[in-house]
């Protein structure tokens, strides 16, 4: 069986901004079943939905936030 990559070193695992282009999060605090907590990037002016991605095996998940951010 492969093990996945951890979110920390695969790129395409993690928190996104999505507005066009992907910007993803960088500082994870915590990131648990029922919490996830990090530091918003510098992001331009504009909405931008909330995304996150994590390995189910070799597959990679997402789920998206219903309402999209305004920065």
């Amino acid at each position: 069986m492969v093990t996945p990559p951890s979110t920390a070193t695969d790129p395409n695992q993690g928190v996104f901004f999505i507005n066009g282009a992907e910007t993803r999060v960088t500082v994870v605090g915590k990131n648990t079943a029922t919490e996830l907590m990090f530091l918003i990037p510098t992001l331009d002016p504009g909405q931008y939905a909330l995304e996150v991605r994590s390995a189910f095996g070799q597959e990679i998940r997402s789920g998206r936030l219903d309402t999209l951010l305004t920065v």
